[in-house]
């Protein structure tokens, strides 16, 4: 597996201490105390964080309904009805809007433009071509024409990465870029923050944007204080950021309220046999583990070349050695706080204690790995290299998992940053023969740099062109007979037909696919005659890869 983010040490040098309260003040304050981009650094102690700017000016309770999305409720769907009445954000369809689904970089793109031109801004008509990897990407107009207006940049290899995801630091730095463009001024100038706010951001290139959008309310933290810079923005939590940001740019004078779209009509009852079967998963709002895989999804472009490689080789189950155990401590269980030795960011386990003893047991392997599921907080409680210690427990790396969300984030103790939890076929679902949701799995051929949602990152090595981005989605053709299959393969065949899998670490073999590790003293791997390993039997030479993990 890959590191997560190394910690980051604050800079000794401050911000200017009166807080502007508007747009307009925000930027002249910049300006007046000649606040460039690269001058500014952040003080050692963050600061309380100012409240989120109230969303009323620019949604008042007309904008706040109508839009007919079924799957958003509350605060967050008075945001996103808002952003979907200014025509800055969509539903993927009519009555979905998909709020936990990550925002690319290309979508990013297209939420930014749609907020200048929808408010009123302009942008170049016909910009020059960007970036040399968009070209494909369905985002390329609004990429380019935000690249012309200075709103976005690349990489320092000069990629825009449209599929990547877009992390809370990176979003600062795009929301911050198209206030100050609506608000006039150049593209060296930006809003002024009179206060470090967040404990963890500090060394990051974001870190004086994140602070400016937290000045301006536009941007918030979490109720821990931390402001996770590298946590992958969600569809939910960018309609909140918009929402902010049209509601100061409308106090500025510097937008009219829209007239608001129709209201479609009430979403219509399917029929039963219209309704797709719905997996099963752990976490509340992971659809990329549980929606089956469409009729014909949309293929990767090296589809073939990756499936080629992924045919050859080995194609086991893991289960001893690299399986994860999965413990469901009694009610009462005593709380211990885990030390992590790696010094990769923030040990959420000393604010978060996991209800543990000495026979919550790990892999056999050198990952050592184990889960805690915790009821009482509705967490997955992760480890990577976990040991008792005799009592004061420890672990190379760790994190708690939300059940409520979607089971990704960059802290996560695998490669792609996915759950260590999420995906793995548990022994209740191995005895029954059948498994209703993706499977993950392991791969020695995980590329370099390059990864799609869910993956939050990636400790693939290969530049090779068959190699496959984690998080990238393959299916078994569902038009392939696998009824002759033994009948625990076939029931993986079965899963991998309907749900298929998705590629979350680095690993020694070509495809090994994650079980979990019995602990109870039963064991119905053996019991079927699979040992750690066991060789899949299946029609490997039939598997395609999914552009995107809905195939769309």
């Amino acid at each position: 597996m890959s590191r997560p983010p190394t910690s980051r040490h604050p800079s000794p040098a401050a911000f200017p201490l009166d807080r502007p309260t508007t747009m307009r003040a925000l930027v002249t304050t910049a300006v007046s105390v000649g606040l460039g981009l690269s001058a500014v650094a952040a003080p050692a102690a963050a600061a309380p964080s100012p409240e989120p700017r109230p969303i009323s000016t620019a949604c008042p309770a007309d904008l706040t309904s109508g839009a007919g999305f079924t799957d958003v409720s509350g605060a967050v769907a008075e945001a996103v009805t808002c952003v979907w009445h200014w025509q800055v954000a969509n539903g993927e369809t009519t009555y979905r809007y998909s709020p936990a689904e990550t925002v690319t970089r290309g979508q990013m793109a297209a939420f930014i433009a749609r907020y200048v031109t929808e408010s009123g801004g302009e942008l170049p008509d016909r910009p020059a071509d960007a970036f040399p990897d968009d070209g494909m990407s369905a985002f390329h107009t609004d990429i380019n024409r935000l690249a012309a207006a200075g709103i976005v940049r690349g990489e320092a290899s000069g990629h825009y990465r449209p599929d990547h995801p877009v992390t809370r630091a990176q979003m600062a730095s795009y929301l911050l870029r198209a206030a100050e463009y609506r608000a006039g001024q150049d593209g060296g100038v930006r809003l002024s923050a009179h206060a470090d706010y967040f404990p963890d951001d500090a060394g990051s290139p974001h870190e004086p944007a994140v602070n400016a959008v937290a000045s301006a309310g536009v941007a918030a933290g979490y109720t821990d204080g931390s402001y996770r810079p590298d946590a992958a923005v969600r569809r939910d939590h960018m309609a909140v950021f918009l929402a902010r940001l049209l509601a100061l740019t409308v106090e500025e004078g510097l937008a009219d309220l829209p007239d608001g779209r129709p209201t479609p009509p009430p979403a219509p009852d399917p029929a039963p046999e219209q309704v797709a079967p719905v997996g099963s998963s752990p976490f509340a709002q992971a659809d990329w583990l549980t929606e089956p895989i469409p009729a014909s999804p949309r293929l990767d472009p090296r589809s073939a070349a990756i499936a080629g490689h992924l045919a050859d080789g080995k194609h086991v189950a893991n289960i001893h050695q690299y399986g994860v155990p999965i413990h469901r401590p009694a009610p009462g269980t005593p709380r211990r706080s885990v030390r992590l030795t790696e010094d990769w960011g923030t040990n959420v386990f000393t604010t978060n204690p996991t209800p543990l003893t000495a026979e919550h047991t790990t892999s056999a392997g050198s990952d050592a790995a184990m889960v805690v599921l915790d009821p009482q907080t509705g967490t997955s409680h992760e480890f990577w290299r976990y040991s008792w210690n005799g009592g004061n427990p420890t672990a190379s790396w760790g994190t708690v998992m939300d059940l409520d969300g979607d089971g990704t984030g960059p802290n996560a103790p695998t490669g792609a940053g996915i759950s260590r939890l999420a995906g793995v076929v548990t022994t209740e679902e191995f005895t029954a023969g059948r498994i209703d949701h993706a499977l993950v799995f392991s791969t020695d051929n995980a590329c370099a740099g390059d990864y799609r949602y869910p993956a939050a990152k990636t400790d693939g090595a290969k530049t090779t062109t068959d190699c496959i981005p984690e998080g990238a989605r393959i299916q078994l053709d569902p038009d392939v007979d696998i009824s002759t299959l033994p009948a625990k393969d076939r029931a993986v065949a079965a899963a991998l037909q309907t749900y298929g899998a998705y590629a979350i670490d680095n690993g020694g073999t070509t495809a090994a696919f994650i079980f979990q590790t019995p602990t109870d003293g039963t064991d119905p791997y053996a019991a079927a005659g699979w040992t750690d390993y066991h060789d899949i039997t299946l029609p490997w030479d039939h598997l395609r890869v999914l552009a995107t993990w809905n195939g769309s």
